[in-house]
């Protein structure tokens, strides 16, 4: 009777440290030069935009303004949205 056995091969992994990965990554700071190299790079992915005409800027900028009230209104929904999302997953 012909049997196949496994062999293994057990090497010593030397024991490294090593980072969650909920751990934060020093961050690499770029020179201004690699900034630079790097927005040029990204330009000819970005398609053609044309600048807004001073009257679309004003509309945007008065529709962006928005009351304290509101704007407290809003993050108390915000706020209500998660107390009901966690309800509704522990139901």
């Amino acid at each position: 009777m012909n049997t196949n056995s496994a062999v293994t091969n057990s090497q010593a992994v030397p024991n490294t440290p090593v980072a969650p990965a909920d751990t934060p990554h020093p961050v690499t700071t770029m020179t201004p030069e690699a900034v630079v190299d790097a927005l040029r790079a990204l330009r000819p992915q970005i398609g053609d935009v044309t600048p807004l005409t001073s009257a679309q800027r004003r509309t945007l900028r008065s529709q962006s303004r928005t009351s304290n009230p509101v704007l407290q209104a809003s993050l108390n929904v915000l706020g209500a949205l998660d107390s009901i999302t966690q309800v509704i997953s522990t139901s």
